[in-house]
């Protein structure tokens, strides 16, 4: 058992997979996104995420700020309606 968790838990192993787990991690938030909240800060997050070219699906329970993310091409959920 010593073995197995020796080997499960080797910290050179981890070590050396962190820049691809990072790497993966930051292909895929160039990809695709999901901002919840379109306050100042969601807003931004949008824009930036678009700039990059991502996909992004956004959600807030304001109609006005869904509003302003669709017309600029962001589709929007309603959390209250679910759609």
């Amino acid at each position: 058992m010593d073995n197995f968790l020796q080997a499960f838990f080797d910290l050179d192993v981890m070590a050396q997979s962190l820049p691809l787990l990072l790497r993966g991690a930051l292909v895929t938030l160039q990809l695709c996104a999901v901002v919840i909240g379109l306050g100042l800060i969601g807003q931004c997050s949008v824009r930036g995420l678009l700039a990059r070219g991502a996909e992004v699906i956004a959600c807030d329970i304001d109609a006005e700020r869904r509003g302003l993310a669709e017309g600029i091409g962001v589709p929007c959920i309603d959390p209250a309606v679910g759609e």
